[in-house]
């Protein structure tokens, strides 16, 4: 019996140790399957990683090269948040007694005419410059467009707005200003309009303005604007 029951005994621990064992291979393949999964995954995301996504914040990356197409932007908004707090600006100009402070490098990076003056005149020792003959909304609107690049042209300042541009040689704004004057033409203020533009050598709004008084000619005699002319002008 006792030969017996140590041979059951043995069976009982065969038996329990088989049922671990296979207990333990099925955990070993469940984990195993859980080990094959995370790695299918894993490559998934590794492969995911290395595709080309297009960027949505103005970076591109070339071979050997990095470049940001806001960082200009970025740089001028920063700038001009310093020019309206007064932060190293080291020029003030003055027109008619209204100061508007700002960076020399900037205004010469964008203007001929401050190019000239901060690089072979005198006023580039100066702090302090003050503009003749500008009218002073005139200058803040241009220099909040160097700083910015915009500026909006209105009825009310298109005027002041194209001679400080022309003086300034600000002639992406002037050429603005000759658009918006081209749309404004009518009988009324067409040799006005082309007066104007002949004084400041805006030779496409001159040449459009004579070709709209050409076509109109029978409308603009009567308005004041061509009664008020004199008989060399008229013959003209």
């Amino acid at each position: 019996m006792s030969s017996l029951g140590n041979g059951n005994n043995q069976h009982n621990i065969n038996s329990n140790t088989g049922s671990s064992q296979n207990s333990a291979a099925e955990g070993t393949m469940e984990r195993g399957s859980c080990i094959l999964v995370r790695y299918a995954s894993q490559n998934s995301l590794d492969e995911s990683s290395q595709k080309q996504l297009p960027r949505s914040n103005g970076k591109e990356r070339t071979t050997g090269a990095y470049r940001n197409n806001i960082h200009t932007q970025r740089s001028f908004e920063a700038m001009n948040m310093m020019r309206e707090q007064n932060l190293l600006c080291d020029v003030v100009l003055v027109a008619e007694g209204i100061e508007i402070p700002a960076h020399k490098m900037v205004l010469a990076s964008c203007s001929p005419y401050f190019y000239a003056m901060f690089t072979g005149f005198e006023e580039s020792r100066q702090d302090r410059i003050t503009l003749q003959g500008v009218d002073p909304r005139a200058l803040q609107l241009l220099i909040e467009y160097v700083y910015r690049a915009v500026v909006e042209v209105t009825e009310d300042n298109v005027q002041i707005l194209l001679t400080a541009a022309n003086l300034l040689q600000l002639t992406d704004v002037r050429d603005a200003c000759c658009d918006y004057l081209q749309t404004q033409l009518d009988p009324s203020n067409c040799l006005g309009i082309r007066d104007f533009a002949d004084i400041h050598g805006c030779i496409d709004l001159l040449n459009y303005a004579e070709t709209y008084i050409e076509q109109h000619f029978s409308e603009v005699v009567q308005f004041d604007e061509f009664l008020n002319l004199t008989s060399d002008q008229v013959a003209h």
